[in-house]
């Protein structure tokens, strides 16, 4: 008899577990973020260059929106699935911090929300300029270099 209300019990037990996750499982997530084109992850981007946007929810549908430095809202899109997952082009074309924000309703009064940054950089020849400078003063030490042993052969 012991051993049958002990089987109930841990058995009331498992279903009210159970349930109780199911609940909290209805709760809903959200996440969002932003990567290079082949996927890794990025905060920072070069003007012009395209930035892919991975959103992930549980509930259907996702709202992408990214704002500019300016305030200006450059994308605003909505997605009926489970994962956002796009390259963009044509958003970069100012420098500063950019923000993108991620919803999904989990029923007719409550939503998910996420957002995430990443910043624009103008594109700056730094290292061209210096590789070139670089290669420059080597070619002069050269020819110092050079023009030396050549005047200490003569004397």
């Amino acid at each position: 008899m012991r051993k049958i209300l002990t089987v109930l019990t841990l058995t009331l037990f498992a279903a009210l577990m159970s349930s109780s996750i199911v609940k909290l499982g209805k709760a809903g997530s959200i996440s969002v973020g932003t990567y290079d084109a082949a996927g890794v992850p990025r905060e920072v981007f070069l003007e012009g260059e395209e930035v892919r946007i991975i959103a992930e929810s549980t509930d259907s549908p996702i709202t992408i929106t990214v704002t500019d430095p300016d305030g200006i809202i450059v994308l605003t899109e909505t997605y009926y699935g489970y994962i956002y997952n796009k390259t963009l082009g044509g958003l970069t074309e100012k420098s500063g911090w950019y923000t993108v924000e991620a919803a999904s309703p989990i029923d007719q009064v409550r939503r998910n929300y996420a957002s995430t940054y990443f910043n624009v950089i103008p594109e700056v020849p730094f290292g061209t300029i210096t590789a070139a400078t670089a290669g420059l003063f080597a070619l002069g030490f050269y020819g110092l270099k050079r023009s030396r042993k050549q005047l200490i052969q003569i004397k």
